[in-house]
């Protein structure tokens, strides 16, 4: 494996148990990632958009599908889930950051935004003299146990 790590599964474990094989019967594998857009963007654009951007990455299939599909309604964003494949499933993390950074500079250059979860904080501030006091009777009551 690609970092060095060995699994080893008893024999008993898999006679009793389901297998998953990522290479058989094709070593092909498909991966996702999910973003978030605003709702004022144009869902067709953003689809055509990041579906070109994968099509000029080296390692995507060319013949496999590019998937961009609107899966959700989030806080401050659509949800959308981008699916393509690629030849080897130990790729996966390189193609992963090329994808996630391609989406990323293809959307800010057609201008269509990815917003994020912003929370305003309110502090409610009471007289300072009642608190300056209260910590004082602490700390006498403090002193004095």
């Amino acid at each position: 494996m690609e970092d060095n790590r060995e699994v080893i599964i008893p024999n008993s474990e898999i006679v009793n148990s389901q297998v998953i094989s990522y290479t058989y019967p094709d070593a092909n594998y498909r991966l996702e990632t999910d973003i978030g857009v605003d709702y004022r963007s144009d869902l067709n654009k953003t689809r055509q958009v990041i579906k070109d951007a994968l099509r000029k990455i080296e390692g995507v299939l060319p013949d496999k599908p590019v998937d961009v599909l609107f899966i959700g309604f989030g806080d401050s964003s659509r949800n959308i889930r981008v699916r393509w494949w690629i030849e080897e499933k130990n790729w996966e993390r390189n193609m992963q950051d090329e994808v996630n950074s391609a989406i990323e500079v293809v959307l800010n250059e057609a201008g269509i935004d990815m917003p994020f979860n912003t929370y305003a904080l309110n502090v409610k501030m009471e007289d300072q003299n009642i608190n300056q006091e209260e910590s004082r009777d602490s700390i006498t009551q403090t002193n004095v146990q």
